[in-house]
């Protein structure tokens, strides 16, 4: 993340959105302040990627003008909301730091109860193959609420190609990520990663399992001293299996 934390200013740390991005807030971005009701509280899909950039950039307009002392800063750079990188995605699926190495590493995080208390995904015994309403199941242990199951999720880079976690030079459609209500409880796992085009035959597509999250982050390099601090700056040790990405601090888990 490009926010320091004040305590070590080599860890950084970024904010992810505790929700999936509803009907009524993604209304709301588009100046359409519908009044609440149950079923706008379900995460807003059918979105593309460039409807979920485009919200991004929404509520950082809004925010810049109406509360910019809401914002976090960075030296010079103010925070502003795009969709999170499927590193940053996939490291606070996981659990960030709040797991241990082997829980990070494993197909999903930890789960005390069942899968069924964390997770919408098609079955009888969870979704019953309808869309959810965002929140209601138990956080993962960063607190984010459904980045397993219920929406897939948009994240910001092109899909590519992976093989022994290399990404390669093929990149394509865009990039979703966590699985949906209508995926099957085998398929559920932290890893989980689909090729969408965003575009058919027909124009536009619109996936109606397919919705997001932001991220609110800001630039890495906010000064010229900035940039001299990070050359001269020795890397901060690390697990490997947090080497992703470096999460918020605690106090910072209402994303």
């Amino acid at each position: 993340g490009a926010f320091t934390d004040g305590g070590d200013p080599r860890r950084r740390y970024f904010y992810l959105a505790k929700y999936e991005t509803t009907r009524l807030q993604l209304a709301a971005l588009r100046d359409d302040c519908l009044a609440p009701r149950r079923e706008r509280l379900l995460p807003a899909t059918g979105v593309g990627w460039f409807d979920a950039v485009q919200a991004g950039h929404l509520y950082s307009e809004w925010l810049m003008r109406h509360a910019p002392h809401r914002l976090p800063r960075e030296a010079n750079a103010i925070g502003y909301l795009r969709l999170p990188t499927e590193a940053e995605w996939e490291f606070a699926a996981r659990g960030g730091l709040e797991v241990s190495p082997k829980e990070f590493a494993d197909r999903a995080f930890p789960m005390p109860g069942g899968i069924e208390q964390y997770v919408w995904f098609r079955s009888t015994r969870s979704s019953n193959s309808e869309l959810q309403i965002a929140g209601v199941l138990k956080p993962n242990p960063l607190g984010l609420h459904d980045m397993l199951g219920n929406a897939d999720e948009v994240v910001l880079e092109p899909f590519r190609v992976v093989r022994q976690s290399q990404a390669r030079g093929q990149a394509g459609g865009y990039t979703i990520r966590g699985g949906s209500y209508q995926t099957a409880e085998p398929d559920i796992r932290s890893s989980y990663r689909q090729e969408l085009s965003p575009f058919d035959e027909k124009g536009a597509r619109r996936a109606p399992t397919v919705g997001f999250r932001l991220a609110l982050v800001t630039s890495v390099l906010s000064s010229p001293a900035r940039y001299d601090e990070l050359r001269r700056m020795p890397p901060l040790p690390l697990p490997p299996s947090t080497a992703i990405s470096t999460p918020p601090p605690r106090e910072n888990q209402r994303r």
